[in-house]
């Protein structure tokens, strides 16, 4: 007993100078705050765990949890990699670690903050992504409309995408970052495109940055698009350029990959058709200073990324490939 009421006024007593000893006289409290939200989200939590004192005050700070970074290295049904097979033969479990357990404490403590989402492969043998990132996108789509920048890094596009569209229920008014990265785009000659980004009908109206990997598909139509202002993904069609300059009377950087199918080995002279209009039309373009319908809009184009896509893996690239760009001077 005396034990007990010794550790309990222990306590009172450290309680009572945290604050005085460990935040107010060494840094201000907004100081601190600004410090711990560029950590990671383990990090974020780890600081919450110090004492009373840095407890109260992240926890007291929606912001420290508007940052969520996901990460996962389930290995997949049909993984065969050597740290399984070592599991296996030693009749050990298959570890799986995905921090949820931290998503589920930065969504109760961000309250009415916007939040941003960062989520990447971290490692490269098959990931269990059906279950995993389906059951990341429902923990979200309660938060859909504070969602304001979504930032993925993905060994496997086609296989996450279609999973994508389950973190909003009608819209992501807040949404300003679409950003989405493959680090298998590099290496690989694609024949085939992924699934859509965000196919239904959504309502973007505050969507200010689109980036998207050359083995996606922006399917959504080209409409208004009063706040997007850098754009950067793949497209099948040079008559989508004039559509999208159009939809985007904000537009400040334009970065253009070509993607055309071909159905033989021999060069489809439709598709060779379509290439040498879209260089054609690069060449158009260098000379444009001010479009009609946008006054304020400056186009400084270089030059178009245009890659031919075969059945059989093969790859042709023009002389001229480099990048359709726009910038304000």
């Amino acid at each position: 007993m005396l034990r007990r009421q010794l550790d309990i006024t222990l306590a009172s007593t450290a309680q009572g100078l945290n604050p005085a000893c460990s935040l107010q006289l060494r840094l201000p409290d907004e100081l601190w705050c600004m410090i711990w939200q560029d950590l990671s989200l383990a990090d974020r939590v780890s600081v919450s765990l110090v004492c009373h004192a840095w407890r109260t005050l992240a926890l007291g700070c929606p912001r420290v949890w508007s940052s969520i970074d996901f990460d996962s290295d389930v290995h997949g049904k049909s993984c065969k990699c050597s740290d399984l097979g070592w599991l296996a033969r030693r009749k050990c479990r298959q570890p799986k670690r995905v921090n949820f357990h931290l998503l589920d404490i930065a969504l109760e403590h961000c309250k009415e903050a916007q939040l941003t989402l960062h989520s990447v492969d971290s490692v490269d043998y098959s990931i269990d992504l059906e279950s995993v990132y389906r059951e990341y996108f429902a923990k979200l789509q309660p938060y859909a409309g504070r969602i304001a920048a979504i930032r993925m890094d993905l060994d496997d596009c086609p296989a996450v995408l279609p999973f994508l569209n389950h973190i909003h229920t009608d819209s992501l008014p807040s949404l300003r970052i679409l950003s989405l990265s493959c680090r298998r785009c590099p290496h690989d000659d694609y024949d085939y495109r992924c699934g859509d980004v965000l196919p239904s009908d959504n309502a973007l109206p505050r969507l200010e940055e689109l980036s998207l990997p050359p083995c996606s598909r922006w399917t959504r139509p080209w409409t208004s698009s009063p706040a997007l202002r850098a754009v950067s993904c793949p497209i099948d069609n040079t008559d989508d350029i004039l559509s999208i300059l159009h939809a985007c009377p904000a537009l400040e950087i334009l970065h253009l990959t070509f993607v055309q199918s071909v159905q033989s080995d021999s060069e489809d002279l439709e598709t060779m058709a379509c290439i040498h209009s879209a260089v054609a039309l690069s060449e158009m373009l260098r000379h444009v200073r001010r479009l009609p319908d946008h006054p304020r809009f400056l186009f400084y184009p270089s030059a178009i990324t245009t890659k031919i896509l075969l059945r059989t893996g093969r790859s042709v690239h023009l002389s001229n490939t480099s990048t359709l760009q726009s910038t304000l001077p």
